[in-house]
Order: C-alpha cells, then sequence, then structure tokens
C-alpha cells in the first residue's frame, strides 16, 4: 500500500545487483501503456555466465527491460530480455505483447 513503481524497481535493483554478475541499471522513464496505464520502465544489463564450467563459454551480455504497473494494490512487473546485440531487433514482439494486454 502506498508504494510507487519506483519503489518496486528500487527492490528489483538491489536484488539483482546481488545476484547478477556485471548488474547495470542503465535508464528509468516513466511511460504510458496502450490503453492509458501509467508505470514506470527501467533498462538494465547484465552478464549471464553458464554455471556449467566444463562448457567454458564466454559470458553473455543481457539487455533487459522492466516496465511496471501499479493495479489495485499490487504490482505488476512486465519483463523484456535478449541478448544485448539482438534486444532492439526483437523489441517489436515486446511492443506487440503490451499492446494485447488488457488491465
Amino acid at each position: 500500500s502506498g508504494a510507487r513503481p519506483a519503489d518496486i524497481l528500487d527492490l528489483l535493483d538491489i536484488d539483482r545487483a546481488a545476484r547478477l554478475p556485471a548488474y547495470r541499471s542503465l535508464s528509468r522513464t516513466p511511460t504510458v501503456l496502450p490503453g492509458g496505464q501509467r508505470g514506470q520502465q527501467m533498462i538494465y544489463a547484465y552478464a549471464y555466465i553458464d554455471p556449467n564450467p566444463f562448457l567454458q563459454a564466454e559470458p553473455i551480455t543481457v539487455r533487459a527491460l522492466d516496465l511496471v504497473v501499479l493495479r489495485t494494490g499490487q504490482a505488476v512487473v512486465i519483463t523484456y530480455e535478449a541478448k544485448a546485440d539482438v534486444f532492439e531487433k526483437h523489441k517489436h514482439y515486446f511492443d506487440a505483447f503490451l499492446r494485447s494486454l488488457t488491465f
């Protein structure tokens, strides 16, 4: 009760910084979903490191976006993640998904 979308993003920021390698919050902006629902968006990045030590794979840079909307005492967090090099190329799928949501 009384939480703001920015408060939810702060909690996510703290949690991810503790468990995701090279985690960085890149930006936060207010946003309006199709249909007029207001929220806040955060873009962030981190390194994905495969836990299997025998693969000896390079870390993958992941770029992600969280969209937080408050609805009737609940926080709805909608997340899109992709490899950093294809984040923008595939973001239109996420945008189409957002257009299909109803609150």
